[in-house]
């Protein structure tokens, strides 16, 4: 659903900086009063166990700043690389675009590629979204 929206792909990255600067000052207020005696491998060398209450609140910030800028290149690599040119018509709004796009398809398979859009192993219906969101 998110494609429909618009939103330039230039915000993804610092839209996932910004989402890191929010968590910071929370996981800083984070009590560690961990009880739990399990162990977990150490970040640094993977040689060797440590507590769990011992994990410095940097490597939590640095975890998320992995996984939320992974997400960020994962939706604009969707968006550029893995769209048809009708999932582009839909992202950008464009319907010359659209237009366009459809002019590609053979004539027997222009509804189809109307109706139903396959990305990766999404298929999405711009018809449909359209009437959902109105």
């Amino acid at each position: 659903r998110h494609v429909g929206y618009g939103i330039p792909i230039e915000l993804f990255g610092p839209f996932a900086e910004v989402c890191v600067e929010v968590m910071r000052p929370m996981v800083q207020e984070f009590p560690n009063k961990i009880t739990n005696t399990g162990l977990v491998w150490c970040p640094k060398d993977n040689a060797h166990q440590l507590p769990e209450k011992d994990i410095p609140e940097h490597m939590m910030i640095e975890g998320f700043r992995w996984s939320i800028s992974l997400t960020a290149r994962v939706l604009v690599r969707t968006i550029m690389d893995g769209s048809t040119a009708v999932m582009q018509a839909v992202h950008f709004d464009d319907s010359k675009r659209l237009r366009r796009a459809l002019l590609d398809a053979p004539r027997n398979q222009r509804n189809i590629w109307q109706l139903a859009v396959q990305v990766g192993s999404q298929s999405i219906s711009p018809l449909f979204w359209a009437l959902r969101s109105g």
